[in-house]
């Protein structure tokens, strides 16, 4: 349901274990076709057939939410999408950055689903009152909320002003923001900072 993603970074284990380049030469470049196929030709999926009467409400529009959408649509059900974000991709626009998935590719596949039938609701934070409504007009709810917090290292002053989860800092970066932890208060880049992690 992603093919311009998936050709932008996709770390490609099939290339690794492709019997070409066991037994002949080099493996085959699944992941720079994905690329080139998804730059050079216009693909949309085929209309989404409605072949069942029950409503499916899927509750996040990351990889997850969106590849659920896909295939149950896909599988003849008439499928809605609740994204508490103003944009649907989840990590794909909010933890990884622009340099390495360009946000063009994102949103041409989520496009493609849409052209093809999927919705898609940004701005819709599901709270438990929410979820009963949805209960009463939907059939069933996938839940693929993902991970929207990052892990904390609980040390000292792991909660001061200036320390930033990888989360909270690829949001300020992916949305050209400055970096503000509290009301008024600007975080400005000076001295030795330090990075707690190799990803």
């Amino acid at each position: 349901p992603l093919p311009s993603v998936s050709g932008h970074i996709c770390h490609h284990p099939c290339e690794q274990v492709c019997k070409r380049g066991v037994l002949v030469d080099d493996p085959i470049a699944i992941r720079g076709i994905k690329r080139y196929l998804s730059e050079n030709v216009s693909y949309t999926p085929d209309e989404y057939p409605v072949m069942h009467d029950e409503r499916i409400a899927v509750i996040g529009a990351g990889p997850a939410g969106l590849a659920a959408g896909h295939f149950l649509s896909q599988a003849g059900y008439e499928v809605t999408i609740f994204e508490g974000n103003t944009k649907a991709g989840g990590m794909m626009v909010r933890g990884i950055p622009e340099f390495r998935l360009d946000r063009k590719a994102v949103r041409k596949d989520i496009n493609n689903l849409e052209k093809a039938g999927l919705t898609i609701k940004v701005g819709q934070h599901i709270s438990k009152n929410i979820i009963d409504k949805l209960k009463q007009e939907y059939d069933a709810i996938v839940i693929a909320a993902g991970m929207p917090h990052s892990k904390e290292l609980h040390i000292p002053g792991f909660r001061y002003d200036g320390i930033f989860t990888a989360l909270q800092f690829m949001e300020f970066v992916n949305n050209d923001q400055a970096m503000i932890r509290m009301p008024h208060q600007n975080f400005n880049v000076k001295g030795e900072g330090v990075v707690i992690g190799g990803g």
